[in-house]
């Protein structure tokens, strides 16, 4: 799925990787979540920083109404800690978004511990988008794109309306995107430290969410979209 590569300065995740040589598993006890991540010869790896964090943890609801980008804390060569809230009749997936260095590391989704076992039970069919247009706290912003094809370079301009995003996290903003299986994981960050502009691409069909995140003040708002990447010969048609 993703991978780590370098776009203007700013490391986005989502290449394809052939192989994965780290391991990640987070447990939860009582909305107390550890992440532990490891090589294959349970050795403890060297992360990087990545946008001011060594370890950003994103997690989703799998009706995909819940959202949630974490920080957690190292307490340990292995071990990172972070809480959240979580409901017990929703199941939940984790991203843990980390630059090993020196190894490659494949960013799967990991089923949060103590969650509903029932995956499909707590699926909803994703509705499109019928307007490009958000209002979310006082902030309009206005999503226009290139079309959403599989394979095809796909360009996101968010227009804030009458407002800058402050930088955050290194970054005048952030998009994930997951797909309707909350299976596939892309983390994307603008082109420039200049635009709101950022570059996604789409190894497979279907719907997706993403969340763009900007920070105006002391608030981090999440902008949620929904929208159907089409095959390819589906769009010449």
């Amino acid at each position: 799925m993703e991978q780590h590569h370098h776009q203007h300065a700013h490391m986005d995740h989502q290449n394809h990787v052939s192989k994965n040589e780290v391991d990640v598993s987070v447990s939860n006890v009582k909305n107390n979540l550890s992440i532990y991540i490891e090589d294959k010869d349970k050795r403890a790896v060297k992360l990087v920083k990545n946008h001011e964090k060594l370890m950003h943890l994103i997690i989703v609801s799998s009706d995909l109404q819940e959202f949630y980008h974490l920080h957690p804390t190292q307490v340990d060569e292995k071990t990172f800690h972070a809480q959240i809230q979580l409901k017990d009749n929703k199941a939940y997936q984790a991203f843990v978004d980390v630059m090993v260095e020196g190894k490659s590391y494949l960013i799967r989704p990991i089923r949060i511990a103590n969650s509903k076992e029932n995956h499909e039970d707590y699926k909803s069919s994703l509705e499109l988008d019928s307007s490009n247009s958000k209002d979310i706290q006082g902030v309009n912003i206005e999503l226009e794109s290139s079309p959403f094809v599989v394979g095809k370079k796909v360009e996101l301009n968010f227009k804030i309306a009458d407002r800058i995003p402050d930088p955050y996290l290194g970054a005048l903003g952030h998009v994930v995107i997951t797909n309707e299986d909350v299976d596939k994981f892309i983390h994307v960050h603008p082109k420039s430290n200049s635009e709101t502009k950022f570059e996604a691409h789409f190894e497979e069909g279907g719907k997706y969410k993403l969340w763009a995140e900007f920070k105006f003040g002391n608030d981090v708002i999440a902008f949620p979209y929904v929208f159907k990447v089409e095959e390819e010969a589906n769009h010449l048609h």
